[in-house]
């Protein structure tokens, strides 16, 4: 059996110190070194290079690095949130109006601790949308049913995850990307 939390996680996060909601204002950071030479915002040791408030993605959370640590206490429920707002930085999808990359923004590099989210989303038997959530392992505090209510309240991620894979809609009468899809074997 996969380890359930004692309490529910957040069904949206809420900001941490450090970290920018889009739209809103960044945090005031002194800025310092971030290793290499470049200069940018440090805060709690992270780092973050564009702290307006249009950046995408915003600044990374200041504990991102030990939210997403499995060996550390870190937890899937925690690191996802703290994650998904990236996502675009990990592809180049050609449907930049439904699942624009951001992979060339200035703070994707911070948020590196997030592959182990993006690893596991990619755990599928078959297509994309088949998701092996579950492990035996306390890091992965979810199951399938946790991202399918998410995907169902977070439209824009949903068309990250899902409409990354493609460079163009698989059905030119609909503009949009579904399970049918990733099941028709011409998609492959």
């Amino acid at each position: 059996t996969v380890p359930q939390p004692t309490e529910p996680g957040p069904t949206v996060p809420g900001p941490t110190i450090g970290t920018a909601v889009p739209g809103t204002a960044a945090p005031s950071v002194p800025l310092g070194p971030c290793g290499g030479g470049v200069t940018g915002a440090v805060n709690g040791g992270t780092c973050c290079f564009d702290q307006s408030a249009t950046a995408n993605p915003p600044c990374p959370a200041t504990d991102l690095a030990q939210t997403c640590d499995k060996y550390g206490n870190g937890n899937f429920r925690d690191c996802y949130f703290n994650c998904k707002i990236a996502f675009c930085c990990i592809h180049d999808s050609g449907l930049t109006d439904y699942s624009p990359p951001c992979r060339d923004a200035p703070n994707c590099q911070q948020f590196n601790p997030c592959y182990i989210i993006w690893w596991k989303l990619h755990d599928t038997i078959g297509p994309a949308t088949f998701e092996r959530l579950e492990q035996a392992e306390a890091f992965y505090n979810v199951n399938v049913d946790f991202l399918t209510t998410d995907l169902q309240t977070d439209q824009d991620f949903l068309q990250q995850l899902y409409g990354h894979h493609f460079d163009t809609f698989p059905d030119p009468n609909k503009n949009t990307v579904d399970d049918l899809d990733f099941e028709n074997e011409a998609n492959w």
